[in-house]
């Protein structure tokens, strides 16, 4: 049987030298200001998406930056394409569930849903004026997540208030994502679990949440069952850390819970980078337009921070890296 991926894959590896290096976030960090940074990029893959434009408009340069990539995903693996848009659905229908329950206004849910999605943006802002039971009808890819969140409604009075359903939705949505993952991607999803369950755990006490909090909010799939995840619940932050087999940080050295989530996520993309060795299958296809994503959240956090006078450290400890 002809490999599928040796057409692909051939393609990926001609474009695997256009990655921007690390020293080139660098030198953005560097540059005087947020229009200084976007500069270095104007020689780059990124001249098109940065031409004209000013740090001012980062949201139209990220955008632009995303659709890029995922229009040449899309010539180069379809089916990926449509994974890697569904994070982009996942979120809208998190702020749109947040409306539904009057936790957003509906003018911020409406500036806030991306356009980056499988689904049209307007289909978002249709369904602002929708129940929450008659969104299956417009979102039926969704149904199974609708229907968790359903669920979590009717028994709200007895599991808290928003902070838990928030809580849920970021389960639920996650589970999905799981779920619906090419398997080659499975194994370094459950890093982005875990990640998130480790939020979980050393957030919730600080928050003075409860262990039933936890019962309804851990998250499965990760590479710790689910009930062992609920009985680290209120545990010193070194047994949390260590408790999981992928090599976290001892949370202990870590100056704070942020320092040990950018460890997970920088876990997450060294798993993902290792894919671009893979020869027959399709890891060097996920593993490319991983990093492209990435850099372009890297982008935006360095064009964002220096809008907002944050000093360079506080702009690195935004960026995620792989190497």
């Amino acid at each position: 049987m002809r490999n599928p991926y040796l057409h692909p894959n051939g393609r990926i590896k001609c474009l695997e030298n256009t990655l921007l290096q690390r020293q080139k976030f660098e030198q953005m960090l560097a540059a005087k200001d947020a229009d200084g940074a976007l500069d270095l990029l104007k020689d780059m893959v990124y001249a098109q998406a940065v031409s004209g434009k000013k740090a001012q408009d980062h949201r139209e340069i990220y955008r632009s930056i995303a659709a890029e990539h995922y229009a040449q995903l899309g010539q180069i693996y379809e089916p990926f394409a449509r994974f890697f848009k569904m994070e982009h659905d996942l979120f809208n229908l998190k702020i749109l569930f947040k409306h539904k329950l009057g936790m957003m206004a509906q003018e911020k849910a409406s500036e806030l849903f991306s356009e980056l999605g499988s689904f049209d943006r307007t289909a978002f802002g249709g369904a602002l004026k929708l129940e929450l039971k008659e969104l299956a009808k417009v979102f039926p890819d969704f149904g199974g997540v609708l229907s968790h969140v359903l669920s979590a409604l009717s028994a709200r009075g007895e599991l808290g208030g928003a902070s838990l359903l928030e809580a849920l939705f970021d389960r639920f949505l996650l589970e999905y994502e799981y779920e619906e993952a090419p398997d080659v991607l499975k194994e370094a999803m459950q890093i982005k679990i875990d990640a998130a369950n480790v939020k979980l755990l050393m957030r919730l006490p600080a928050v003075d949440r409860s262990a039933k909090f936890m019962e309804s909010a851990a998250i499965s799939y990760g590479t710790i069952p689910r009930e062992t995840i609920i009985s680290l619940f209120g545990k010193p932050a070194d047994a949390i850390s260590m408790a999981f087999k992928y090599r976290f940080e001892p949370a202990a050295k870590l100056p704070d819970i942020n320092a040990m989530e950018k460890d997970a996520d920088e876990s997450f993309l060294r798993r993902v980078l290792l894919m671009s060795r893979d020869v027959f299958g399709p890891g060097p296809i996920l593993s490319y337009f991983t990093m492209r994503f990435n850099e372009a959240r890297n982008i935006r956090a360095i064009v964002l921070g220096k809008l907002s006078n944050l000093d360079d450290g506080k702009i690195r400890a935004l960026l995620r890296f792989g190497d």
